[in-house]
């Protein structure tokens, strides 16, 4: 472990409507002693430390939405483990001007530890030592004290089709739960990362989770909370759709065939709930120490203390902030902007004659 308290550690943070990037966050801080900066992901190229600090930053992420952006600033030092570039950007990356750049930035820091085999194989094409890690969500450690105490009580939905959901409801002898893992942008960087502890604090506590979502399954497996991994055979269902950031990934799951559960073809029993395969206890275990390599330090801990309380948090980011109510507007359709300008400038209306 490294007693250097001198050196600093960032974390991403972000602002998106998928609170799966704050978990990604919050897996990341078992690995640092202390948070010194918070860095936006969509900037990282005008990151600006204190004094000229070094910062050493986890880059275990999706990257990302604009490549202009990448890559980051010299005052981060990179920490390469779980990375994953969108296959867009890869596309992008291999056409544009700033190929040579950006492959020069990832030459400097090689190996490149990659959360799925996609990246690893992409990377290699282009001269590159990149190797495949899996997902730093699979570090995450329950707190067997709360499982005892508040685990098993219900089932969790977490993005699943309302078809799905219904037929679960009719089967299942203990409450179904249907939640999403998007979220509305109204909340500070901070404060976000409180919300993804939130979200993992039910994915910890639930007899099951049903997901077709990676970074629902993955944490819920690190916990030990059986997973059912929805899946689907037809690409026109977008929602269900694996895509490539799951290369590598896949036998960490007991998988349902959505067309088979809704057409009662499917034996995946939801009361007795298949034990998690336990596939990705070797490569959790060998990314546990690539992070404490790259970092000096592991907190060895669950992220969920003895007498967590959620809701006290909770309480306390419900408050009004002009800043927050800005930065949605950032979110919104601009003929959505243009039409609630029309109300309120010509038609007069108000708040009070939205209809909800």
């Amino acid at each position: 472990m490294s007693d250097n308290m001198d050196t600093k550690f960032g974390i991403l943070k972000y602002s998106s409507i998928n609170i799966g990037d704050e978990v990604q966050s919050v897996a990341a801080m078992r690995f640092i002693p202390q948070i010194n900066y918070y860095v936006q992901r969509e900037r990282v190229d005008q990151f600006k430390a204190k004094n000229g600090e070094k910062v050493k930053l986890f880059m275990n992420a999706w990257w990302m939405w604009d490549y202009k952006h990448f890559p980051p600033s010299d005052d981060i030092e990179p920490l390469f483990v779980s990375f994953h570039i969108r296959e867009k950007i890869r596309k992008q990356l291999s056409k544009k001007f700033m190929k040579k750049r950006v492959f020069s930035y990832f030459k400097k820091y090689e190996p490149i530890g990659c959360r799925d085999t996609g990246t690893a194989a992409y990377l290699k094409e282009h001269g590159i030592d990149a190797y495949f890690t899996g997902c730093m969500t699979m570090t995450l450690l329950p707190n067997y004290k709360i499982k005892q105490d508040c685990g098993n009580k219900y089932v969790l939905c977490v993005d699943v089709p309302p078809k799905m959901v219904k037929i679960i409801r009719e089967k299942s002898e203990k409450p179904v739960y249907s939640i999403s893992r998007m979220i509305s942008p109204a909340f500070k960087g901070k404060d976000r990362l409180k919300v993804a502890k939130y979200m993992l604090y039910l994915y910890h506590n639930a007899s099951c989770v049903v997901t077709p979502r990676l970074h629902v399954a993955l944490p819920s497996v690190a916990f030990e909370t059986p997973v059912c991994l929805v899946t689907t055979k037809t690409e026109k269902m977008e929602v269900l759709t694996r895509r490539g950031r799951f290369d590598g990934l896949e036998g960490f799951f007991n998988e349902v065939l959505y067309e088979d559960y809704i057409n009662e073809k499917s034996e995946y029993d939801i009361n007795n709930p298949l034990p998690n395969p336990g596939t990705h206890i070797e490569m959790r275990d060998a990314l546990v120490e690539r992070c404490k390599e790259l970092s000096g330090y592991d907190s060895q801990k669950s992220i969920f203390e003895d007498d967590y309380n959620p809701l006290i948090e909770m309480a306390e980011m419900l408050k009004y902030d002009s800043k927050i109510i800005n930065k949605i507007t950032m979110f919104a359709k601009p003929e959505v902007l243009f039409r609630s300008f029309i109300k309120r400038t010509f038609l007069r209306k108000s708040r009070h004659d939205v209809l909800y």
